[in-house]
């Protein structure tokens, strides 16, 4: 007899209890820290199904000794922790929380970071914080950063980075999928969708690559559209496929520095198409498989509108690519039916990685200060931009610089840098912080006035032309018009 009595027993009870008789076949194949071949004695197998039926008609104490008689001939194995999980429930019907902490923590005792160890600490904050669902987060996403070596904290708000667990042992990686499934129903049932969506996707992300339990995180989206946009969202998944993948970064054919971050885009059309099935993805790099290194970010178009990809996943592939040509092939499959992989999408693309110059610093070539206030005042001559509004009115700095010899091929990113003058008195800057830069589409004069900071006997209003507030190019900014 398998340790499936343990699943009936807890069915009566209404607990959810994850045995290895119920694991699928390739997740059977995995080395786990504590785990056994389980086999018991015909006595032992008699004395486990009294047990059941004891507990099924309401004779917990009785139950609870006959589990522990078995138990304590198993020291050390799965068995023994799956059978205290049962003695767990148990003693908390017949005894109360005391003894039932103390259960736990003698499991804790007994498998340390182990996936009964991390069940334990999730049953240990039930206790603690009952139905304040914020705590019971913080606790779990606690145990969920220690197995994972990584501060998964931000989850919950869809600021989590991308994560993948392969490198996670399989015993770690189902403690996170119960730990990140309790907290998805914790907040749907709730009525807290947004977030039950992005633990969802987080988890589909980090998890869903090898999923132990029944469903995917994909399907609990799914679920979770059900319940909050309507009748549509239950033909989710069942369509034809149309699976698209497309290179981001860099572009086929294009030439870029070293040690470029490789990126792709898989597309599943909009909510009427199939799912992309994460565990069919491939990821080749020169002819080298580097699937276990990409990390995903996938999202979700919650209106299931028709015009939009209901599902979008960024494929993020580390790489330390030395000078030369490169070659990138990605193989993905959709879910025409859950768990059936529809025809698989390949992409490949080539680039090449050279030497570019380096970080190019530049000045500005001219540069001004708008002012709403005045909005016929230029400010090409002074030597200050300002953000600060003037008498409650905003202000707009324009600034110009020249590239008309500079070579941009391969160019990925540019920064702009403004210094602030603490002798200016400026407040609430301190070490600096981020403005919104946008590009102007239109050509500007600079101009020669001058008025900001200065007193009004000081200021000059300048001559010919230059940018103002109303004008790129104001043809006489010698007057106030």
């Amino acid at each position: 007899m398998k340790v499936s009595f343990i699943k009936r027993c807890v069915a009566i009870l209404g607990f959810f209890l994850l045995l290895a008789s119920v694991l699928p076949a390739t997740a059977q194949s995995r080395e786990w820290k504590y785990r056994t071949n389980i086999e018991f004695t015909p006595q032992d197998e008699e004395t486990l199904d009294e047990a059941e039926y004891l507990a099924g008609a309401g004779s917990l104490a009785a139950a609870r000794e006959l589990y522990l008689e078995v138990a304590n001939r198993y020291p050390g194995t799965a068995a023994e922790a799956q059978i205290l999980r049962s003695v767990y429930i148990l003693t908390k019907a017949v005894d109360g929380e005391t003894a039932a902490r103390e259960v736990l923590n003698s499991i804790r005792q007994k498998f340390p970071d182990s996936v009964w160890d991390y069940y334990a600490r999730m049953d240990l904050a039930k206790f603690e914080f009952g139905r304040n669902l914020d705590l019971k987060y913080k606790h779990y996403i606690t145990i969920a950063s220690e197995i994972s070596g990584v501060d998964l904290s931000d989850a919950k708000n869809g600021n989590g980075a991308s994560i993948s667990f392969r490198a996670l042992n399989f015993e770690k990686r189902i403690a996170l999928e119960e730990i990140f499934i309790s907290l998805f129903y914790g907040f749907l049932n709730t009525g807290r969708y947004a977030e039950a969506l992005n633990i969802a996707e987080f988890a589909h992300d980090a998890l869903d690559f090898d999923v132990v339990t029944d469903g995917s995180f994909s399907s609990r989206v799914i679920h979770l559209l059900t319940t909050t946009v309507g009748e549509q969202a239950r033909d989710i998944g069942t369509r034809s496929s149309s699976l698209s993948i497309s290179a981001f970064f860099p572009e086929p054919n294009s030439s870029v520095g070293p040690k470029p971050e490789v990126s792709a885009v898989v597309k599943t059309g909009n909510f009427r198409n199939a799912l992309l099935d994460l565990a069919t993805i491939r990821v080749l790099v020169n002819g080298v498989d580097v699937t276990n290194s990409v990390a995903t970010r996938t999202s979700y178009d919650s209106s299931l509108s028709e015009d939009a990809d209901f599902e979008t996943t960024v494929l993020s592939i580390p790489t330390q690519l030395g000078l030369g040509s490169h070659t990138v092939e990605i193989t993905a499959n959709s879910k025409t039916q859950e768990g059936v992989p529809g025809e698989p999408t390949t992409l490949s693309w080539s680039f090449t990685v050279r030497n570019l110059p380096s970080a190019l610093e530049l000045s500005a070539t001219k540069d001004s200060t708008l002012q709403h206030r005045n909005p016929h005042q230029n400010e090409g001559a002074s030597p200050y931009l300002t953000l600060e509004k003037i008498q409650g009115k905003a202000t707009r700095s324009a600034v110009a610089f020249d590239l008309s010899d500079v070579n941009l091929t391969g160019l990925t990113s540019a920064t702009l840098r403004l210094t602030v003058d603490p002798s200016q008195g400026v407040n609430g800057w301190g070490n600096g912080d981020t403005i919104s830069a946008l590009p102007l589409s239109t050509g500007w004069v600079e101009g020669n006035g001058q008025s900001f900071g200065l007193k009004k006997r000081d200021q000059v209003a300048g001559s010919g032309s230059g940018v103002t507030w109303f004008s790129p190019v104001d043809s006489d900014i010698s007057n106030d018009y």
